[in-house]
C-alpha cells in the first residue's frame, strides 16, 4: 500500500469509531466486523441513495458489477490494507444495505473464500455447492456418506492410487466453508434450468470472484502456447486451448450437487474463470472423485481427463453466439502472433545521386 493510500485510509477512519471485535461461529468461522469485507466496502461506497431502484435491485446490480470488475482497488479491500477500512459503514448502511442481505454465517464463509487463488496450495481442493434439498433424510445421508468416504491425498505419491477411496475428498475441518450445504441459503435447483445454481453469486459473490486481480494474463497464455509448439505450427485449436487453460487458472473448481447428482451419483464439475464464469464442465461419477483431489494440485490441466473430456461453457465456446469471452481473448492472442509487416526500404534508381 502506498503512503498516500495509507494516509487516506487512516484519515477516513479517524472520523468514526470502528468496532473490530471478531466473534466465532458455531461452525468454526468468524463474524467479520461490518465493512471489513471487500463487497461491503464496494456496496456502501457506490450506493446511490437517490436511485429509483429498490434496495434489493440496486444491491443485486452492484453485486453483479463487483463480480465483473477486472480489478478491485485497495480502497474497497480492507484485507489488502491490514484491516483498515476506507470508510466505516454507518448504522443506516448496516441496517438497510448489509444486514438484510445475508446472515452472519454466510459472511464468515465469504471471509474465508476471499483471496483464495489456489485451494490446492493450502492443502484444500474444490468447492461443493448443494442446490437440491427435496430428497430429505435420504439425500442428507447420501451426502454425509460421500463426505465420510473421502480420504486425504496430502503427501501421496501421484503414482500410488492404492489409498484413494470414493468420496468428495474434503477434510471435516474444512466442510463448513468448502461444502455449501444449507437449505435456507442454497435451495436453488428449479429442475429445468441448468444455470440456476448461479443465483448463489447474488449472496456469495466471493464464490464467483475471490480475487482482487481478475484480469486475463495474456503474457502467460502466450508463453504457454509457444512452449507447446513452434510458432509456425500453431493452429486455431491451439489458441483456443491456451485461452481456456489460462482462463481456468485463476478460478477454483466447483462441484454442483443438484437433483440429478443425488439421483444418479454423478456431480457436475465446473472449471471457472476469475469472474465465476464456466470455462469447461464435465459430469463426474462420485466413485471417481477420490482421484480428483490428487489431480487438482497439478499445474497443467491439459493432460487430465477431467479437463480434456469436458465441454466448453457458453461464454467460452468459439462456435456459440454467446461465446463473447472466447472471441475477445482469441482476437488479442492471435494479434500478438500476427506477422509484423517488413519495413520497405526506399527504392532508388541506379543513377540516383549522379
Amino acid at each position: 500500500m502506498t503512503e498516500a493510500v495509507k494516509q487516506l485510509v487512516i484519515a477516513a477512519n479517524a472520523t468514526t469509531t470502528t468496532t473490530t471485535t471478531t466473534t466465532t461461529t458455531e461452525s468454526g468461522g468468524v463474524n467479520p466486523p461490518w465493512g471489513t469485507l471487500a463487497i461491503e466496502q464496494y456496496l456502501i461506497q457506490k450506493w446511490d441513495w437517490n436511485s429509483p431502484l429498490s434496495v434489493e435491485k440496486q444491491r443485486d446490480k452492484l453485486v453483479l458489477a463487483f463480480i465483473g470488475e477486472e480489478f478491485i482497488a485497495l480502497e474497497f479491500d480492507p484485507s489488502a490494507t491490514g484491516g483498515l477500512m476506507t470508510r466505516t459503514p454507518t448504522p443506516e448502511e448496516i441496517s438497510i444495505i448489509l444486514e438484510p442481505w445475508r446472515p452472519q454465517k454466510l459472511r464468515g464463509i465469504a471471509a474465508r473464500h476471499w483471496g483464495q487463488k489456489d485451494l490446492a496450495r493450502w492443502g484444500h481442493s474444490y468447492y461443493v455447492l448443494r442446490t437440491y434439498y427435496d430428497g430429505g433424510a435420504e439425500h442428507d445421508a447420501k451426502l454425509a456418506a460421500w463426505l465420510s468416504e473421502s480420504s486425504s491425498s496430502d503427501g501421496m505419491d501421484v503414482d500410488d492410487t492404492s489409498m484413494i477411496e470414493d468420496g468428495l475428498g474434503i477434510e471435516p475441518v474444512d466442510t463448513w466453508w468448502q461444502v455449501l450445504d444449507d437449505s435456507l441459503l442454497f435451495d436453488l435447483d428449479t429442475y429445468h434450468d441448468a444455470d440456476d445454481w448461479k443465483a448463489v453469486y447474488k449472496i456469495l459473490p466471493e464464490l464467483a470472484a475471490p480475487l482482487n486481480d481478475r484480469t486475463f494474463d495474456f503474457a502467460a497464455a502466450q508463453e504457454a502456447l509457444i512452449a507447446k509448439k513452434p510458432l509456425k505450427a500453431l493452429v486455431d485449436s491451439d489458441f483456443e486451448e491456451a485461452v481456456l487453460e489460462e482462463a481456468a487458472r485463476k478460478g477454483n473448481w466447483l462441484l454442483i450437487l443438484d437433483k440429478y447428482a443425488f439421483e444418479n451419483d454423478e456431480v457436475r464439475l465446473l472449471f471457472r474463470d476469475a469472474h465465476g464464469n464456466v470455462v469447461k464442465e464435465i459430469g463426474a461419477a462420485v466413485s471417481t472423485l477420490g482421484y480428483l483431489r490428487m489431480d487438482y494440485g497439478r499445474l497443467r490441466k491439459s493432460d487430465l481427463p477431467w479437463w480434456t473430456e469436458a465441454v466448453e461453457g457458453d461464454l467460452y465456446h468459439v462456435k456459440d453466439k454467446r461465446g463473447r469471452i472466447m472471441r475477445a481473448n482469441l482476437a488479442v492472442m492471435k494479434a500478438a502472433f500476427a506477422p509484423v509487416p517488413r519495413r520497405l526500404e526506399p527504392q532508388f534508381d541506379s543513377w540516383a545521386g549522379l
